[in-house]
């Protein structure tokens, strides 16, 4: 039977520590949570009535994620009969992504000239869902939480990776 000196016992264990953090690396590298594309949840409505659909749209530009939020207007009909107007897109504030953690803020104009409301999203992506938290602020009114829930548009996001190959 052979035998082996410390050091070179030592030598094998620090061999094979490099080789698991080797792996562990490419494991996490390989788990990146990816949120670009466009995700979209329904907001609850009020009197009990069905929300109105939201879209959160994400892309890379350069290393930072940035976005747009869109929908969740009134869809009223213009006084003249025209079609209700499409619905604004609101650029996102403070845009981040930290492991699986997703947060942003949005700020909107008060009604007629009034306060204006600030919206914080925090939420965890998992897959093609983000689920978390909506704090709203309008200054004098204490804040208000709710849930939001977000679905991946997965038609998008197979026609943007079809369209980088």
């Amino acid at each position: 039977m052979q035998r082996y000196s410390l050091a070179s016992l030592v030598k094998i264990g620090l061999c094979a520590l490099l080789a698991l953090g080797t792996v562990v690396q490419i494991k996490a590298e390989d788990a990146k949570v990816n949120a670009v594309g466009a995700w979209t949840w329904t907001g609850p409505g009020r009197n009990g009535n069905p929300g109105r659909p939201q879209t959160i749209k994400l892309k890379m530009e350069a290393d930072k994620l940035v976005g747009t939020i869109s929908g969740g207007g009134r869809g009223r009909a213009a006084a003249d009969g025209a079609a209700a107007a499409a619905p604004r897109e609101t650029k996102l504030e403070d845009v981040k992504l930290a492991g699986d953690q997703l947060t942003f803020k949005v700020t909107r104009a008060g009604r007629n000239g009034g306060n204006p409301m600030v919206q914080k999203f925090t939420g965890k992506v998992s897959g093609d869902t983000i689920k978390g938290k909506i704090e709203v602020e309008v200054e004098g009114q204490d804040p208000r939480t709710t849930e939001w829930e977000a679905k991946r548009d997965t038609e998008k996001k197979e026609a943007a990776a079809t369209d980088a190959k």
